[in-house]
């Protein structure tokens, strides 16, 4: 009885979200708001921190804390691809991974000074540094997951639900700052904090699905047929191999994937990541100084300010994906744009005092731009150059997050320490024009053209992209209206293999490196025939992956 009670509930949650996912398929990728508010929440210490905190010191060592912990995740993800792999491709141990950061969020609580008063002070610090681990760990992993989301989708849709998610940021932040104080406990964090803090994580991980794998889910639990599901997993595994026993055939080819990983991607995607870690160490560094020091209310004033100037961001980016003509928006400007106005922030502390509160608050404006921009060109990456998201947002965020942690760490010990001996003028100048040379020579607007050269006849170039609509990725006119090469090479295949006329449009949509839900998109089937069309495709062509049925097609063209 327990267990069919527990089904009940199970199939009611899925039932819920399934209908909410029918209704609006952008609810998924907007659980990055989700995660992003708690980031946003967390870190402004208005969910776990209590009354008898002076300054910052200890949202210092959670910041530092947590956010290595999510680099480390991010970093080692590329170079343990099958374990990763493993891990997101079951939405299980991604809720689990969403639990370990609600559990972290637990210990935090507990850890403060109103719930351990009768218990010895060795036990708060475990709780308290396990905690900020197992938020980092979860939330990092939970990210990679989104990751692996936005890079399935076109440019312009990728510009449109991160928008969106940063609204879904400003709502939740703001309900969770305004809801009422009430505290369990008199002077600890409110309950509406602790919920908030210990369940977004959670909240996340169960939206970090694709539209069409929940919508299957909902299926196959409603039909409850045994029989079906067999067939379904099997087809699964038919598709998807690496999701299989890993013997020592498969794990040879995950690292030859990893090392095409390396050969492939643009020596202008490592002066990307390069230019990430300077100017995400140089934003941490002034916020972290400030933070620090200042009391608890000043923190939170600015993230309030924050807040409201993250709302004319998202809409200006909405009009953008909507109605301008997106592809004329020079996003490589844009990163150089943001390298500039942080040099010059540095060079005004002087001028406005290195605790100045409005400097960081601009600061830390400009990383949150910079975030927003390399989430989208992170995105963008995996969509046209058909690569691995783990292996993309591994190295982008995980760059990302550790120059984070490492300005935070600076900002909170060692430039007060610096400046303390040395003159604050000289050093904030100097600093100033080397992040300001760095970022000249590490990357220009020409590496950015270089980082999205088409390097294939079939692949599009972002502009490209960009100029598409939100409904269609249409390809370029002579691969379509012209029967270019690469079109030619499909016809043939399909021909020579006797593929039907549907498993050659499904052919086609793999061949470009589009996956499952999208293809059902395009061609208004659902996902399961498309997974069968699909798996008819490999048996005809006599290919068992993705990467053998790309290789059957650069032969044919060649020849």
């Amino acid at each position: 009885m327990p267990r069919a009670r527990d089904r009940k509930r199970d199939d009611l949650g899925y039932s819920l979200l399934q209908e909410l996912t029918m209704q609006w398929s952008a609810l998924p990728y907007l659980g990055l708001g989700i995660l992003l508010a708690w980031v946003a929440l967390t870190f402004s210490g208005t969910l776990w921190l209590s009354d008898v905190e002076i300054n910052g010191t200890n949202l210092s060592y959670l910041y530092i804390a947590s956010t290595a912990a999510s680099a480390v995740v991010c970093l080692l993800a590329p170079f343990e691809l099958p374990f990763i792999r493993g891990i997101l491709s079951s939405h299980r141990a991604v809720l689990g991974m969403g639990s370990l950061a609600g559990v972290g969020a637990l210990f935090i609580v507990a850890s403060g000074p109103y719930y351990l008063l009768y218990v010895n002070e060795p036990l708060s610090f475990v709780l308290f540094w396990s905690g900020t681990v197992f938020t980092g760990m979860g939330t990092g992993a939970i990210a990679l997951k989104f990751g692996e989301l936005y890079g399935e989708l076109a440019p312009r849709r990728v510009l449109l639900y991160m928008s969106l998610s940063q609204l879904v940021v400003v709502f939740i932040y703001f309900a969770v700052v305004a809801s009422p104080s009430w505290a369990p406990i008199a002077g600890g964090p409110s309950i509406v904090g602790i919920l908030a803090f210990c369940l977004l994580p959670v909240i996340a991980a169960v939206l970090a699905k694709t539209p069409s794998e929940i919508l299957e889910s909902g299926r196959e639990r409603a039909a409850q047929e045994p029989q079906k599901l067999q067939e379904l997993q099997e087809l699964q595994e038919l598709q998807e191999p690496q999701e299989a026993e890993l013997d020592s055939a498969h794990l040879s080819k995950l690292r030859a994937e990893y090392n095409v990983n390396l050969q492939t991607i643009p020596r202008a995607f490592w002066r990307l990541i390069a230019l990430t870690f300077l100017l995400s160490v140089v934003a941490s560094m002034v916020r972290g100084t400030v933070v620090n020091y200042h009391a608890l209310a000043i923190t939170l004033e600015g993230s309030n300010i924050l807040m409201l100037l993250r709302f004319p961001l998202a809409v200006v980016f909405i009009l953008v994906a909507l109605r301008l003509n997106a592809g004329q928006m020079n996003f490589g400007k844009l990163y150089s744009l943001i390298a500039i106005i942080l040099g010059v922030m540095i060079a005004s502390v002087p001028i406005f005092g290195q605790l100045s509160s409005e400097l960081s608050i601009l600061t830390y404006f400009a990383s949150t731009i910079l975030e927003f921009v390399l989430w989208c060109l992170l995105a963008f990456i995996v969509f046209q150059k058909k690569t691995s998201p783990i292996f993309i947002f591994g190295f982008g965020r995980g760059v990302y997050l550790l120059g984070s942690a490492l300005g935070w760490w600076l900002g909170a010990q060692i430039v007060p320490q610096l400046t303390s001996i040395t003159n604050d003028f000289n050093f904030y100048i100097i600093s100033a024009g080397v992040v300001l040379v760095l970022s000249l020579i590490l990357f220009s607007e020409k590496n950015f053209e270089r980082l999205f050269s088409p390097i294939s006849e079939n692949e599009l170039s972002l502009e490209e992209l960009m100029e598409t609509d939100l409904t269609e990725i249409k390809g370029k006119e002579k691969s379509e209206d012209k029967k270019g090469k690469f079109s030619l090479c499909i016809e043939r295949l399909s021909e020579l293999n006797h593929l039907s006329a549907r498993e050659a449009e499904v052919f086609k949509y793999l061949a470009m490196g589009h996956g499952s839900s999208y293809i059902a998109e395009q061609l208004q089937v659902s996902w399961n025939t498309v997974r069968t069309h699909t798996h008819n495709v490999y048996v005809k062509l006599n290919v068992h992956s993705r990467q053998e049925l790309m290789s059957l097609i650069d032969k044919e063209m060649e020849g």
